[in-house]
């Protein structure tokens, strides 16, 4: 007989299964992905795209904005412009329907594109997405519920800086941790910009710490630093590093760099690569290993000059664009090892040893992650018009937006 403690048990068993199958997939849930590092680890892709072009599963109309694809579970989710207001956005995984877009911040109209800058941060309940005006937004993840906003505007009394605010937070625990920028005061030569790096609890909004310095504020966004004594999370900002104990927000290593617009990357051994678009170049900094005293400079240059995206590290190698031209160079030394021109001001993710790279005017280039020249698997066009906003990689699957339009494409091999 089919009893009370039958179901049960098949109650239990079809959630045990339930659970392993959520615990069985790939999620992208914060900037440059789960590590913050631009690698997926999907794997098993098509190898030859040249024969096999990868299978479009939709394609739809969003607004402008440069926020990247966020993916956890069935959805995925991501920030644009649309009427004159920034909008948070839930999306189906499998479709690409919209499901819910609540209103996040005023528009921001700038001369080189509209809309959303910074990518959101996803946690088990929430989601936490920053517009261009500096309105930061705490959303439940199910319905886009807003539970608390705070204005950098002002709280701060931060002005919007000219191509908006633009950095991605980062969550450490229950903090939110961000740069909020700060006031101005004086005219002409005493003229004085402050900046204040701040935590706030991610439940209500309330400021934890912060810490105030002179200096202007970054589009750069910040990375954790594992250190034996303790994490740290560090920012590059007004043209030095801060390190930061996450805890209180003291300041427990700072370095004097050139400034960056493209996040850092940390590599193994605890080296950073840092790189500007200017005349400052690139630098590779070998960290104290305790974290407690400043960096070390071993080498530095011009062979990559990264403008508003990021770099990655892959093998011994920092593959990236240097302003206009791909190219990769030795992580050891410094040295150029190949270059590739003609996409544009582009982007890149690494995932199953190869490079998915992105051209500013939609077309996907795969590249073989070898440092010994440059290798292309085939090239598609994906997506028309400018792409600026680098791609996403879960379970397979490649997700791509530009100015009006986003995508997804099956990478599996299993797809053929």
């Amino acid at each position: 007989l089919f009893t009370i403690q039958n179901l049960a048990i098949c109650l239990l068993f079809a959630a045990m299964l339930t659970a392993c199958a959520g615990k069985g997939k790939e999620n992208w849930r914060q900037f440059r992905g789960e590590n913050r590092d631009g690698k997926s680890p999907s794997v098993n892709l098509i190898n030859n795209f040249t024969d096999n072009a990868p299978k479009k599963l939709w394609q739809h109309d969003i607004g402008s904005g440069f926020s990247t694809i966020l993916i956890e579970g069935d959805l995925l989710y991501t920030m644009y412009l649309k009427d004159s207001s920034e909008h948070l956005a839930a999306f189906d995984n499998e479709k690409g329907n919209g499901i819910w877009s609540p209103e996040v911040g005023a528009a921001l109209y700038n001369e080189f594109g509209d809309g959303p800058r910074s990518t959101p941060v996803i946690t088990d309940k929430m989601i936490y997405a920053l517009g261009t005006n500096g309105d930061q937004n705490d959303v439940t993840k199910n319905d886009g519920k807003l539970i608390w906003k705070r204005s950098f505007s002002r709280d701060y009394q931060r002005t919007t800086p000219r191509f908006g605010f633009s950095m991605s937070p980062i969550l450490f625990g229950d903090l939110l941790i961000i740069e909020a920028g700060g006031k101005v005061e004086g005219e002409g030569d005493a003229r004085k910009s402050y900046d204040n790096l701040i935590a706030l609890n991610a439940e209500t909004g309330e400021e934890v710490w912060k810490h105030t310095f002179e200096g202007r504020s970054s589009y750069s966004s910040p990375i954790q630093l594992d250190y034996p004594d303790g994490p740290q999370i560090m920012f590059i900002t007004s043209g030095r590093i801060k390190s930061l104990n996450p805890a209180d927000g003291s300041v427990i290593w700072e370095n004097r760099v050139h400034g960056a617009i493209a996040m850092p990357v940390l590599l193994p051994d605890m080296r950073l690569f840092i790189s500007n678009p200017d005349q400052g170049g690139c630098t590779m900094l070998q960290l104290d290993k305790a974290g407690k005293a400043p960096a070390d400079t071993l080498w530095q240059n011009k062979f990559m000059r990264n403008h508003f995206n990021s770099s990655l590290y892959h093998n011994g190698a920092i593959y990236g664009f240097s302003n206009a031209t791909l190219r990769c160079i030795d992580a050891e030394t410094g040295k150029r090892l190949w270059n590739k021109r003609g996409l544009g001001k582009g982007s890149l993710v690494e995932a199953d040893g190869k490079l998915f790279v992105l051209s500013d005017k939609g077309k996907v280039v795969v590249v073989e992650a070898t440092s010994e020249e440059y290798k292309e698997l085939g090239s598609f066009q994906a997506i028309e018009g400018k792409s600026w906003t680098s791609p996403t990689i879960a379970n397979g699957k490649l997700y791509l937006r530009n100015f009006s339009q986003m995508a997804a494409f099956d990478l599996r091999k299993s797809s053929l």
